[in-house]
């Protein structure tokens, strides 16, 4: 049972990433690749849950697995995996 919780929490923190990484691209690519009205509205969808501060359900997720794992939660995905706290 923990192994299939240690594998889901990795296909969680793989496909979190990809999401991520797919939002960043689709930010600097839109604007070249689309007319105006499409890509004005998806970057600034994507600026807005970037910068928005709300809760992602994938990170939820997250905390859910890390939680039966005994593991401590984390506030954010990319402050957890890309950013060093200071202490």
């Amino acid at each position: 049972m923990k192994n299939l919780l240690k594998l889901a929490l990795a296909m969680v923190v793989l496909c979190h990433a990809a999401v991520i990484s797919i939002n960043i691209g689709a930010f600097f690519v839109a604007p070249f690749a689309c007319e105006w009205y499409i890509w004005f509205p998806v970057c600034t969808i994507v600026a807005r849950v970037v910068f928005g501060g709300g809760v992602c359900p994938l990170t939820v997720l997250e905390n859910k697995i890390r939680e039966k794992l005994g593991m401590k939660k984390i506030d954010g995905f990319v402050s957890h995996y890309f950013f060093k706290k200071k202490r």
